[in-house]
């Protein structure tokens, strides 16, 4: 008589693999969905999409441990795509990289100084 690993041991491979693929599953899903609220948030600017972007993000969270990375990409999706300043000025300001080392009125009188020295 033969028996099944399965059919003896609770925690067979098998069990394991199919457990482990439907949490990555859930939390790619809840990812993504959490991600398009966001989107549609930053859009229209109501509340009810940013705590719809909350709760997928926990749900994403709880399936998985990998799913809280969705509020850093949330994060980055705001300060590099949606920022008033634009992405090439958030990329400097955040890697410390600054073209302009004068205050504004400084640098402005230093151009008066330059043209009227120039004429």
């Amino acid at each position: 008589m033969k028996f099944r690993r399965s059919s003896v041991c609770v925690y067979s491979y098998e069990n394991n693999v199919t457990c482990t693929g439907r949490a990555d599953v859930g939390a790619s899903l809840f990812f993504t969905l959490s991600l398009l609220t966001y989107h549609v948030y930053v859009k229209r600017r109501k509340a009810v999409f940013l705590g719809a972007n909350v709760v997928l993000g926990l749900c994403a969270m709880f399936t998985k441990e990998q799913g809280v990375t969705v509020f850093a990409v949330c994060m980055v999706y705001e300060l590099v795509i949606h920022s008033s300043r634009g992405p090439t000025t958030m990329l400097r300001v955040l890697l410390g990289i600054s073209h302009r080392k004068l205050p504004k009125t400084a640098e402005v009188s230093l151009i008066a100084k330059t043209k009227t020295l120039s004429l």
